[in-house]
């Protein structure tokens, strides 16, 4: 057919789709591209900042190319690109269905519902607070890391121990949060695992008590209950500047187990309105009923982290310090001068540092206290300005420390210049220690210790 009797053809069949395209657009900036969007670039069903308005305007460049293309064809043309597509997407459909069928029957490691199911148990003692599960494994992420979180038969992190002490050996207990469990992509490479690898093993043991979301008077429970049978010999607390101050000011029944799982319950009723979180904040969660999107969710959560990593580094390091008025807020705590209610918080703190000083005390137990900071301290770019101070929920720790003749290791000013210094960024983008922020402290920890500690001690040169 020459060209000039196609063109006559295609002109009398032609199907202006050019509205469509427009629709399409529509649709693509709408409501409903949302959902479609963050079902498939968003692991938690939420996507915001650049990466969200980059995904919905290459969501609406595809379907406006769409209608445009198709405006261009002819009726038979159109309708051969229909019954193909049909007969495509029920194919499509057709596998998902058979690979969702046998994920279900053969499940990979990462969708096993144990691994899913919370660390957490209630506290046996009927007191208050909550333990972590012996010989229990749940998976986590951090960017494209795997993070496989462990416990073993009494319930803490490493290596299996016996309760009964080992003669000739010191044991060095470390209490905290879920810092102190550790955030790095291995036991051996959280802060615990590489002081561990710095001291004499022949002569020391280390114990993690470390539970994610602890405050300082869950550690002052613990150590009565779960810590003294081991008969420690060095006690490390670790507080963390980022969320200690609030978590022990709402108590040791925050958290409960209600239908199956773990709830906050925090009584906001006890801070003033003002002070209140704007709208509760829900963890996200991984889990899903399709174990084919569950999967999916698992690779697009590794990238999204890694792109947020990427173009997050240079702002964080351009961060000036933003003090918030929300109570569970870690800025909130670096205000300059303090409510009455954080006044309140602080106490509690304080209070409970006490109650494990004299325990340790009783018992000839060596105490020493870390004071790990949050991110934004780190990298604020001034520790003081107007109405703000950075080492502000540190300041007390490090006071009380001073007063009670207690080893203190404030780690802010290690971290601002090791921060200075390299462009690692020490932090994952959920403010817990990545690997290189883990070694830091692993080896300061090592350094402070050896200074304080009457013990046979060896570093790796």
């Amino acid at each position: 057919m020459s060209a000039a009797k196609r063109v006559v053809a295609t002109s009398t069949g032609r199907v202006d789709l050019l509205p469509l395209g427009v629709g399409y657009l529509c649709i693509g900036l709408g409501i409903g591209s949302y959902w479609i969007v963050t079902a498939i670039f968003s692991y938690d069903g939420t996507i915001d900042g650049p990466i969200y308005a980059i995904a919905i305007a290459i969501w609406s460049l595809v379907l406006v190319a769409l209608g445009l293309s198709t405006a261009r064809r002819d009726r038979h043309l159109l309708r051969e690109t229909a019954v193909n597509v049909g007969v495509a997407s029920v194919s499509l459909v057709f596998a998902l269905a058979i690979a969702e069928l046998g994920l279900r029957v053969f499940p990979p490691a990462i969708l096993e519902p144990t691994i899913q199911a919370s660390m957490m148990i209630e506290n046996p003692y009927g007191t208050g607070s909550y333990r972590l599960a012996s010989n229990h494994r749940r998976l986590g992420r951090q960017g494209s890391l795997s993070i496989v979180m462990d416990t073993n038969s009494k319930a803490m992190r490493g290596r299996e121990v016996t309760v009964e002490k080992p003669t000739n050996k010191k044991r060095i207990a470390f209490l905290g949060d879920s810092f102190t469990f550790g955030s790095a992509d291995s036991v051996q490479n959280s802060f615990v695992g590489v002081f561990e690898s710095l001291v004499d093993t022949s002569l020391n043991q280390v114990l993690n008590f470390g539970v994610g979301g602890y405050s300082t008077p869950d550690e002052l429970l613990q150590l009565k209950e779960q810590v003294m049978p081991f008969r420690p010999d060095v006690v490390f607390v670790c507080f963390y500047a980022g969320n200690d101050m609030f978590e022990s000011y709402f108590g040791l029944h925050r958290k409960q187990f209600v239908d199956g799982s773990w709830t906050l319950v925090r009584d906001y009723s006890r801070i003033p309105e003002t002070l209140r979180p704007d709208r509760a904040r829900p963890e996200p969660s991984t889990d899903s009923s399709l174990r084919l999107m569950s999967l999916l969710g698992y690779g697009n959560r590794a990238l999204y982290a890694d792109l947020r990593r990427t173009t997050s580094l240079y702002q964080q390091r351009q961060l000036d310090l933003t003090v918030s008025e929300d109570f569970t807020e870690t800025t909130f705590w670096c205000w300059a001068d303090y409510p009455p209610v954080a006044l309140a918080a602080v106490d509690t703190v304080l209070a409970a540092f006490e109650g494990i000083r004299e325990v340790c005390e009783k018992e000839g137990i060596q105490l020493l206290i870390i004071g790990l900071p949050a991110t934004q301290q780190v990298f604020a770019k001034h520790l003081r300005g107007p109405g703000y101070d950075a080492n502000r929920p540190q300041s007390f720790v490090a006071r009380y420390a001073k007063t009670k003749g207690i080893p203190y290791l404030d780690m802010l000013p290690t971290m601002r210049s090791y921060a200075r210094r390299s462009d690692e960024k020490l932090f994952w983008d959920d403010g817990h220690l990545d690997n290189h922020g883990n070694f830091i402290i692993g080896m300061a920890l090592a350094t402070f210790y050896q200074a304080v500690a009457k013990t046979e001690f060896e570093t790796d040169q």
